[in-house]
């Protein structure tokens, strides 16, 4: 009974088929539609790369990773850093992405939650090889040098060597007084300022008289006012600007 029900849906399809009330797509249609799929599904996941490898090279410029457990006067400068927009964007090219991939393959088996995990530590993981070419590098480069306002826009973050001094300070020590807990020292930018620490100051590898130092906190006046400090190097904060900050340590 079964092979014969088989037989007869087949045989209906056939005849509609036949009388036009099914028009069957030609192989060209399939073949295109196919590819287009792929091809969404491939330029989301590019997209998606590009961006998270753009985030990490944009947080090792700011250099304020380097400070996370100083307090949170470090924790808010990291986290006003980051591009929230596009941690947004490439959230939603994951969730498209994970919607093609569990409609048009074996995917659907998974929930959408577990498909977008999945993507997200695949982009994460390319991503994190990709920052190690110097790609982002060499164009933050060619955007400095350039009159491309679409390229200066994406890596202002990284030619700009504004820092938020209003809550991180990086510079040399040039003298510490032990009595009145102060350091007078000089930033990045050349400027004299006095670091004021207290009793619950967190020091991490306490900097000396002639290293190069990161302090979070607030700024008054000239006066700097430590939440946090940590003895750090030019070559650990990774960043572009602070090429000219190595003349810091010849003075």
């Amino acid at each position: 009974m079964k092979n014969m029900r088989k037989i007869d849906v087949s045989q209906k399809v056939i005849e509609k088929i036949r009388t036009g009330q099914v028009k069957m797509k030609s192989k060209l249609v399939f073949v295109l539609e196919k590819l287009g799929i792929k091809g969404a599904f491939g330029l989301l996941l590019i997209i998606s790369i590009l961006i998270i490898s753009l985030i990490i090279f944009l947080i090792q410029q700011q250099s304020s990773s380097q400070f996370l457990g100083l307090g949170s006067e470090a924790t808010f400068a990291f986290l006003s850093n980051l591009p929230w927009g596009w941690l947004l964007a490439v959230i939603i090219f994951l969730l498209l992405a994970a919607v093609i991939l569990r409609k048009f393959t074996l995917a659907y088996r998974q929930t959408l939650k577990r498909s977008v995990i999945n993507l997200t530590i695949i982009v994460i993981l390319i991503s994190s090889l990709f920052s190690l070419t110097g790609f982002h590098q060499g164009l933050a480069v060619k955007a400095s040098e350039l009159d491309n306002s679409l390229l200066k826009s994406v890596y202002r973050q990284a030619l700009s060597c504004d820092f938020d001094k209003e809550h991180l300070l990086i510079g040399k020590v040039i003298s510490i007084d032990k009595e009145k807990r102060t350091a007078e020292v000089v930033t990045i930018g050349h400027q004299s300022m006095t670091i004021q620490l207290f009793s619950d100051t967190k020091i991490v590898d306490a900097p000396k008289a002639g290293d190069i130092f990161g302090a979070v906190g607030y700024k008054e006046g000239s006066i700097f006012y430590a939440q946090g400090v940590r003895r750090v190097t030019l070559s650990a904060l990774k960043n572009r600007c602070l090429l000219e900050g190595r003349a810091l340590e010849s003075q």
